[in-house]
């Protein structure tokens, strides 16, 4: 399975080593794991501005998402499908890389639940989802 990952995940997984440090850590072990250059330069904003990393840490943040990931490029989207134009950018990687889910803590994606076919999931949901998967494949 192709899991995109947004940055809000990303910046738990580094940040808190909770839940989100888990699915990380699950869905490197079991599936692709994908992102794109915008957010790999939304993680490093974050981690400086917000959480005042170090630069030698968020080069290193940045090393293990480039690492562990496939880096897609987005495809064009026709029109805006959020309200946040950031999230475009998410969705577009998510669909030009025909991602089978995102994985997001963002509010604005999750209410869609769903974009162009492919499952919006919040962290705390995904081995349930994970779950039905298997069993549907079975």
């Amino acid at each position: 399975m192709k899991v995109f990952i947004d940055t809000n995940v990303w910046i738990a997984n580094f940040v808190t080593r909770g839940v989100c440090y888990d699915i990380v850590t699950y869905c490197g072990a079991e599936h692709q794991i994908l992102t794109s250059e915008f957010v790999l330069k939304e993680v490093a904003d974050k981690l400086r501005i917000k959480f005042k990393y170090p630069q030698e840490e968020i080069v290193s943040a940045q090393k293990t998402i480039r690492t562990g990931s496939v880096a897609v490029t987005e495809a064009p989207l026709e029109n805006n499908v959020v309200r946040d134009k950031d999230d475009n950018h998410i969705i577009a990687a998510a669909v030009g890389a025909g991602a089978d889910c995102i994985l997001t803590g963002d509010k604005d994606l999750l209410d869609l639940k769903t974009v162009h076919g492919i499952p919006i999931i919040p962290p705390g949901s995904f081995m349930m989802f994970e779950e039905v998967r298997k069993t549907k494949k079975v």
